[in-house]
């Protein structure tokens, strides 16, 4: 530190002396990144010099000819390079030559959605911007490109698919997260009740747009109906019985897909249901 402290101090004293010596240093051109960067400097004079200081703008320096330094922290550099040749001290100054820009982190989270009749899958971003906002979220699927924070796909075929999230800051920086997952076929198996009777349970009208009515075969005693959205959000719903056709009030639910399943004591089947 002591020798830092007097090193600044001749160069404080020599500056008054400055000449306009034809001193330069590269990269030639500012530096511009995305989150740390180590920045490789090199001294362009052929003379030798008595003494070099190099100041990198973030608070520190070095005082040899071809430093190296990393920028962590984001922001805006200035960096002067201070030459001392037979007792005259010369510098170049170089304005916001190194911009080191904030980048992003990209996370996600895969989840199969629950009762679905085919391989649907929901994937959601949790990002972190480490800016002001995000200006792109995309997913990379199975040649497909969607754009969103939360998206749904659904996987036509079985096999391993390799995920890509790719998200953009406001500034520009972009950062990538993928992972692979394993796509089988996904149903949902009736629990307790043959083919036959499960073959009896009919919807209608589906799509609806209120009311629908199911019909039940001779002899079930349903316990609960359990009216859920793609996410497997449960939502409330009015039913009536009526012999042996069960009546469900949709009219509170919101245009889309839903999943209705019917359970007894011992058995369970769900059905597919378009509310319009």
């Amino acid at each position: 530190m002591r020798n830092l402290i007097g090193l600044l101090a001749l160069l404080l004293v020599l500056s008054s002396k400055s000449q306009s010596a034809q001193i330069d240093f590269t990269p030639a051109r500012e530096i511009v990144s995305c989150g740390p960067t180590t920045v490789y400097f090199v001294y362009k004079d052929t003379i030798e010099a008595d003494l070099i200081y190099w100041d990198f703008g973030d608070g520190t320096g070095a005082n040899v000819s071809n430093p190296s330094h990393t920028y962590t922290q984001t922001g805006t550099y200035t960096v002067k390079l201070t030459v001392v040749e037979k007792g005259v001290a010369d510098s170049v100054i170089k304005e916001n030559f190194v911009v080191v820009k904030p980048m992003p982190l990209a996370q996600m989270k895969v989840e199969i959605i629950p009762e679905q009749m085919n391989s649907q899958y929901l994937f959601t971003s949790q990002s972190v911007h480490n800016a002001d906002s995000f200006s792109d979220i995309s997913w990379h699927i199975d040649s497909v490109i969607l754009h969103g924070k939360a998206v749904n796909y659904t996987f036509t075929r079985e096999g391993e698919y390799d995920i890509v999230l790719q998200v953009i800051n406001n500034k520009g920086c972009m950062h990538e997260s993928a992972t692979r997952i394993k796509v089988k076929p996904v149903t949902v198996e009736p629990v307790g009740m043959g083919e036959n009777e499960l073959a009896q349970v009919r919807i209608y009208p589906n799509p609806a747009k209120g009311l629908i009515s199911i019909n039940l075969p001779a002899g079930q005693d349903i316990q609960s109906v359990l009216f859920t959205d793609l996410l497997g959000k449960e939502h409330a719903v009015e039913t009536a019985l009526h012999n042996n056709h069960l009546v469900v009030n949709t009219q509170t639910s919101v245009a889309g897909v839903y999943f209705l399943t019917l359970k007894t004591k011992q058995s369970a089947v769900t059905r597919r249901v378009i509310i319009e």
